[in-house]
């Protein structure tokens, strides 16, 4: 079956709270941005501002993920990603994903083997390319056909020692027999057999530090045959969404959603909503999903940072900072991330008292030291701490109140 099978429940939820938002239901005056993204590919964010401000985005290359019918479509330069799973099209939010540069080669066309020049060593298989990939597009991906047993499909990539993700996304053609996917060229085979349909894709993944790698197919038993597409090779300790390459590498852009008018703030009192969903753990460095700004972060002035993970733990936690983020007010661990899993978490603050709650329950009521209100908050980042610290998921809520609302009102929100 499809791995998104587990996506299913936790968003069709998301999916209904976006469209029966109960702040717009009764016209609640105090919020003052309602951001939706579990929109359709190719919208615009001024469809995704139902109130408040435009943000911007920035992407200096073309993105690719899946659009409202399962299918991957590809997002032009400075354009919102707009993201779905793969196959059902389920919507997840606005795509932030840091820069990634995908390293197999005519990874959509397995026919460019080492015999003609390619990159894709064959043994006791032939390829073809003229399934319908990805994309919905007849010809478009390759079919592997096992002459003999054992038969392989493999590109090297010649590249020091690294840690790297091996993807592909793959369907069974026909026959019943055992299919393998590698990274290390063999030293060692994953087993996929269980996962592949005829009718579903599957992407396999592997995390793997090896020099040279060496990534592709084995399918055991004459006969068989698989459909693939987009074989990705990424230097990281997790997958991103695909990079279809030819002849060359390619560089895929980060992602950068941010405006400047901050004039729906209200720094006395404030409230803020966030959903978003991490389809893989963070194992490393910091992941932030908003983050607001006063005076460029100079000193006395406050720095809020809104759902963050940690690759320490995979913890999530809410931190505001002050002095030019010097002084740390409040640092809270709110819980564990857990993969292909909606995240909600609120945080209200009249500059007195405050609270955090995270999917459906109160986790913190303290401060550090006492919180400087500021009149000078002038820029937030959607996807990332001002451009670093990138999420590496997806965004799909984001509301404000300018008031501090109450601690039940938090939770229900978050449940």
């Amino acid at each position: 079956m499809s791995v998104l099978a587990p996506l299913l429940r936790p968003i069709l939820r998301p999916v209904m709270r976006g469209i029966f938002d109960p702040a717009d239901a009764v016209g609640d005056p105090s919020l003052t941005l309602d951001y939706n993204f579990l929109l359709n590919a190719g919208s615009t964010m001024a469809q995704a501002a139902v109130k408040g401000p435009v943000l911007v985005p920035t992407r200096s290359s073309n993105f690719w993920d899946f659009d409202e019918n399962g299918l991957m479509a590809v997002a032009a330069n400075d354009a919102p990603v707009f993201a779905h799973t793969i196959d059902a099209g389920v919507p997840l939010g606005l795509g932030s994903w840091e820069t990634r540069t995908g390293l197999a080669l005519w990874n959509r066309d397995l026919t460019k083997d080492t015999g003609g020049g390619g990159p894709w060593a064959l043994s006791s298989v032939t390829t073809a390319k003229d399934a319908t990939g990805i994309g919905g597009a007849a010809n478009s991906a390759s079919t592997i056909t096992a002459t003999g047993a054992n038969g392989t499909a493999l590109q090297t990539v010649t590249s020091a020692s690294a840690q790297r993700a091996a993807t592909a996304y793959v369907k069974r053609k026909t026959g019943t027999g055992a299919i393998e996917f590698t990274q290390d060229g063999g030293a060692t085979w994953s087993d996929i057999t269980a996962s592949l349909s005829t009718s579903l894709w599957f992407r396999p993944v592997i995390i793997q530090t090896v020099t040279n790698p060496q990534v592709g197919f084995r399918i055991v038993t004459s006969g068989d045959e698989i459909i693939v597409d987009v074989v990705g090779l990424e230097a990281g300790g997790f997958e991103t969404p695909p990079i279809p390459t030819g002849a060359s590498s390619v560089v895929r852009a980060e992602d950068d959603y941010r405006t400047t008018d901050l004039s729906f703030i209200n720094p006395a009192a404030m409230t803020w909503f966030l959903q978003v969903l991490s389809p893989t753990i963070n194992t490393g460095g910091n992941r932030v999903a908003a983050h607001i700004e006063s005076d460029a972060q100079a000193a006395d002035k406050p720095s809020i940072v809104l759902l963050r993970s940690r690759g320490s733990g995979s913890n999530i936690d809410v931190v505001l900072e002050q002095d030019g983020e010097a002084n740390s007010l409040m640092d809270i661990t709110v819980g564990g991330e857990i993969a292909n899993t909606v995240h909600k978490i609120a945080w209200a603050t009249d500059a007195v008292t405050e609270a955090t709650s995270f999917n459906g329950s109160i986790v913190d009521e303290t401060w550090s030291v006492a919180f400087k209100a500021d009149t000078g908050y002038d820029k937030m980042t959607i996807g990332s701490l001002d451009g670093i610290f990138i999420f590496n998921g997806y965004i799909q809520l984001a509301d404000h109140w300018n008031v501090r609302k109450l601690n039940t009102f938090l939770d229900g929100e978050t449940a």
